[in-house]
């Protein structure tokens, strides 16, 4: 499976590359920061299975960057991270354009069942919510 991780250079980010990158035959590409975006390949097929965008690091709304990205690659499945566990916060972004949504404080095995699930454009959501 070919990953995309954007995102921070933070210890969150890090994280989740190491934990990706142990699963054999999975490959992820790193994109430090979220702007400049990698060259868009709206016009071919993506490179990538999957998306998995780290926005907990942005003092801002998450969801530009989600538009921005879906712009960008809008026809591979997004799987977002961030704290959020208010789910009148975490559903904008679904509907923003995410496919799926876990929690930074997550398992591995979490994260690789969000990561499997949204490569295949199945919608998931992975917090403890209120």
């Amino acid at each position: 499976m070919n990953i995309l991780l954007l995102g921070k250079n933070s210890s969150i980010t890090d994280t989740v590359k190491e934990m990706l990158q142990s699963i054999d035959g999975w490959s992820v590409s790193f994109n430090v920061e979220l702007s400049p975006f990698p060259p868009s390949l709206s016009s071919e097929p993506s490179e990538y299975d999957v998306l998995v965008a780290n926005l907990e690091d942005f003092n801002t709304s998450p969801i530009p960057f989600i538009k921005e990205i879906n712009n960008r690659y809008p026809k591979t499945p997004l799987l977002i991270i961030h704290s959020y566990n208010n789910k009148k916060l975490i559903i904008p972004m679904l509907t923003a354009g995410a496919m799926g949504y876990i929690q930074n404080e997550m398992s591995e095995d979490d994260l690789f069942k969000a990561v499997r699930n949204t490569s295949k454009n199945q919608e998931i959501l992975i917090a403890d919510y209120t």
